[in-house]
């Protein structure tokens, strides 16, 4: 796709020309694919965030991941209480806490590989996988409405207690989490493939449709004829009014803000285009994946790094109305798999815009609460106050945002240095030590001396083994 703006000078990703560097995660799934990420997180990085940004992600850990479920116990409990009598009275969206949580934990452990988090996200990990229910169900609502209640984002909710359980996976090699995660989505293939029904008849389209995500994920993971004939199914359900129809309207060349259904949930729907597109290698999925990226980056993100206006696209990057925390987590989502599929440095730079601002804004300096909304004008408040009607007697903290606020700090483990076919990327500048292995599996260290973003003075210095790098090249460098 053509360049919209000039690249910002700022930054250009650091390349380190370390031939036969083995790319992430990814390169390991079960159905090789037929296209690969240009730049991929690599495998069991150290990272280091020192300074500002560093004393956020402590606090993060310390004031909230480590307190927050015993502080807020209905987060397990109302999974618990699905069937109990009378009925739970719950938000639509309630399915989406443990999720949400376990996801933030998750990426904040592979920042900090602290001990004491790593046991905890573990137990937490037990008592979500001790409620899923005999047929699979991983949601808090009565088991008689067969994910089909009215106005329930059953589905959605249970997308994100899938992807917390396969990130989980993924990060400890935890056998037992995939199991329960695979008995979900096997209770979604039983429903909705074997039984007749449909996923847009769940309503609630642009939450329920996106668990199309997920399972692209699985596929790739597992070889799951299933699962990719399930997201198929979803995608088929994208064209269905009054769905998004994301695919057909990207390829008209429209922008986002002007689909049918333009609210922030669609964006985790949107991010399985990317995976079909490693799936697959059909470059429908990867030209439709950048028209819907740079509608957004020209006509809905804020100059907070923030995205939605009212908690959808409106192609008015000015509207003063809010612009909530889990809209902005999603656009960084999308945004790295932007940044994976196309290794342009210009999705670094609004992953480090949103970061700085948005989410460093919506985080209260000591680490105990997050925003729904950060504004343009800096007014903020606590989501414990501003969406309080979300949470549940005894757990007061409980809402969407709390506990989806920490994965914009946690997503720095994805993107501040990335693996490339040729290298390594560095694209977070702050002070920093990162080290990721080499070819011939050593370790390599980048090590960031510099107050950026007061100054522009970066200095990196990398340390290797001489054989990392070609002939010609020097053991020790600094840019």
């Amino acid at each position: 796709m053509p360049s919209r703006f000039p690249p910002r000078l700022v930054r250009a990703a650091l390349f380190a020309t370390l031939a036969g560097f083995p790319l992430g995660s990814a390169m390991s799934a079960a159905v090789p694919p037929r296209a690969t990420p240009v730049l991929d997180r690599p495998a069991k990085p150290r990272l280091e965030l020192r300074g500002w940004v560093g004393e956020r992600i402590a606090r993060n850990t310390d004031n909230w991941l480590l307190r927050a479920p015993q502080a807020n116990p209905a987060m397990l409990q109302m999974f618990r209480d699905r069937d109990r009598e009378p009925h739970r009275d719950l938000v639509p969206w309630a399915g989406e806490f443990a999720g949400k949580y376990l996801i933030s934990a998750v990426q904040a452990l592979r920042l900090t590989r602290d001990e004491r988090l790593k046991a905890h996200t573990q137990a937490f990990v037990g008592e979500l996988a001790g409620t899923q229910g005999e047929s699979g169900y991983l949601g808090p609502f009565p088991t008689a409405e067969g994910m089909m209640g009215p106005k329930r984002w059953d589905l959605w909710g249970q997308y994100h207690v899938m992807l917390g359980l396969y990130w989980w996976y993924k990060e400890t090699g935890d056998a037992a989490a995939l199991a329960a995660c695979r008995r979900c989505a096997d209770h979604f293939c039983r429903v909705f493939l074997d039984g007749g029904k449909r996923v847009v008849q769940a309503g609630s389209e642009e939450m329920n449709e996106s668990s199309l995500h997920v399972f692209a994920l699985l596929y790739a993971e597992t070889g799951e004829p299933r699962y990719l004939a399930l997201a198929r199914e979803i995608e088929k359900d994208w064209q269905t009014p009054p769905s998004g129809d994301y695919m057909r309207s990207a390829l008209a060349g429209k922008p986002f803000f002007q689909t049918p259904k333009p609210r922030w949930e669609s964006l985790h729907g949107i991010q399985a285009i990317a995976e079909l597109y490693f799936i697959t290698g059909d470059e429908q999925y990867r030209r439709a994946y950048e028209q819907i990226w740079w509608s957004i980056v020209e006509g809905d993100r804020h100059n907070t790094g923030g995205f939605s206006s009212g908690e959808q696209a409106t192609g008015n990057p000015y509207d003063p109305r809010p612009i909530e925390t889990c809209c902005t987590i999603a656009w960084m989502a999308l945004t790295l798999d932007y940044l994976r599929m196309t290794g342009d440095s210009r999705a670094a730079d609004e992953l480090e815009l949103s970061t700085w601002n948005a989410v460093l804004g919506a985080q209260n300096a000591d680490g105990r609460w997050w925003t729904y909304n950060t504004p343009m004008n800096g007014d903020r408040k606590a989501s414990a106050h501003e969406i309080v009607f979300q949470a549940r007697a005894g757990s007061p903290e409980l809402n969407c945002c709390s506990v989806n606020g920490p994965r914009g700090l946690g997503i720095l483990s994805e993107w501040a240095v990335m693996a490339a076919k040729d290298g390594i990327a560095l694209n977070y500048y702050g002070p920093a030590v990162f080290t990721v292995a080499g070819p011939s599996g050593r370790g390599v260290t980048l090590e960031q001396k510099t107050d950026y973003p007061v100054s522009g003075a970066v200095q990196v210095s990398v340390t290797c083994d001489a054989e990392e790098f070609p002939a010609g090249r020097s053991e020790r460098g600094s840019w």
